[in-house]
């Protein structure tokens, strides 16, 4: 791929992949160099556990015993196996806040001034409110990119999900043990005995004790 910056240069942040392209690449040579199986050479070099055991199942399903060693295949077009292995980090913005209200009427609605620049971030709050909720994501409302609404993580690093996702989770959950508490009262029940499901309040012990939720 091409840039103006010339050829191999990151096309777009983070560039963590095409740095993990060039380790790769610079492991694979030296275990050559060495004389040794490159994947044996990895589990020499890094520590991880996790990595090594993820190698070795990769190993078995692909036949890495049956490999030839490099080189070995003759002719103009040559054929052979190889490995590779990659990290993603996981970064988030620890202060990352959201508010979701339930209204009378039905209505839900989720706030943060967090942004969508495209990857789905309105989608994805919607989806965990209603899943914790137990109502169709068309219940909610999503209203975001406002910097009156909680504060909310910035888009870069491919942060946004991972860090607004836990806080619309618990304050999609907050919300619904005020209400289970509230309804509670209504069907005379115990509030540990209410669940939600299908957008239907209901007793788990006790079937007569329902009360739907008002559609928005």
């Amino acid at each position: 791929m091409y840039t103006n910056a010339g050829p191999g240069a990151a096309w777009r942040a983070p560039g963590n992949v095409q740095g993990a392209y060039g380790v790769e690449q610079a492991i694979d040579e030296l275990a050559e160099k060495l004389g040794m199986d490159p994947l044996a050479y990895r589990d020499i070099i890094d520590k991880s556990e996790i990595r090594k055991l993820e190698r070795q199942k990769g190993a078995e399903k692909f036949g890495w015993s049956r490999r030839k060693p490099a080189a070995a295949d003759t002719g103009t077009i040559k054929r052979g196996m190889g490995m590779a292995q990659s990290t993603w980090p996981r970064f988030v913005t620890l202060d990352s806040t959201a508010e979701v209200r339930l209204i009378k009427g039905g209505a839900i609605e989720i706030r943060s001034s967090v942004q969508d620049i495209g990857t789905g971030t309105k989608t994805i709050m919607a989806q965990v409110v209603a899943e914790e909720l137990g109502v169709p994501m068309e219940y909610v409302t999503v209203l975001i990119g406002d910097t009156y609404f909680p504060t909310g993580p910035g888009s870069g690093g491919s942060v946004a999900t991972g860090s607004i996702t836990p806080p619309a989770r618990n304050a999609a959950y907050k919300a619904k043990q005020e209400l289970l508490q509230q309804v509670a009262l209504q069907l005379k029940a115990d509030a540990a005995n209410l669940v939600i499901e299908d957008a239907k309040i209901f007793d788990k012990t006790d079937a007569s004790k329902t009360l739907p939720s008002k559609k928005p």
